[in-house]
């Protein structure tokens, strides 16, 4: 099978002076929710070409990929979805950073040290999560674990 695409994604990255940092994302804190934005040193702007297909799809892969490896280096990383609330926000977003007419601001990563370790949340049985030709059919053949 072939992908759809034959080059690379078309990435840019760059580093967010303090200032810059602090009008863009002082917006979203809203009281509880987000207040700890401030705490994270690093953010991550994860911006796509317009023109791009599935420009969702391949930001949500990116980011992903982004938080395993975040992760991996022993790092905390959380995805922030909302790095504009609207229109007017997106181009004042773009406006700081200098981003292009063609690219479009979809999420942020905020990266850190982890200050704590949560529990692991048990896992569902298979057989609450995964069904068999039609929602609800249960599989015909056992998984262990």
């Amino acid at each position: 099978m072939l992908s759809k695409r034959s080059g690379e994604f078309d990435r840019r990255y760059g580093h967010l002076p303090e200032e810059v940092k602090n009008k863009i994302f002082s917006r979203l804190k809203d009281g509880k929710f987000m207040s700890w934005l401030d705490e994270a040193p690093i953010h991550i702007v994860v911006c796509a070409a317009k023109h791009a297909i599935d420009m969702r799809e391949d930001v949500a892969a990116a980011i992903e990929n982004m938080l395993l490896m975040i992760h991996a280096l022993g790092l905390g990383g959380v995805w922030v979805s909302a790095t504009v609330k609207d229109a007017r926000e997106e181009e004042e977003v773009k406006r700081l950073l200098n981003i292009p007419p063609e690219f479009k601001p979809l999420a942020q990563i905020c990266v850190g040290y982890p200050d704590q370790n949560p529990k692991e949340r048990p896992k569902k049985p298979l057989e609450e999560v995964a069904f068999f030709e039609k929602w609800g059919n249960p599989l015909p053949f056992k998984v262990e674990d």
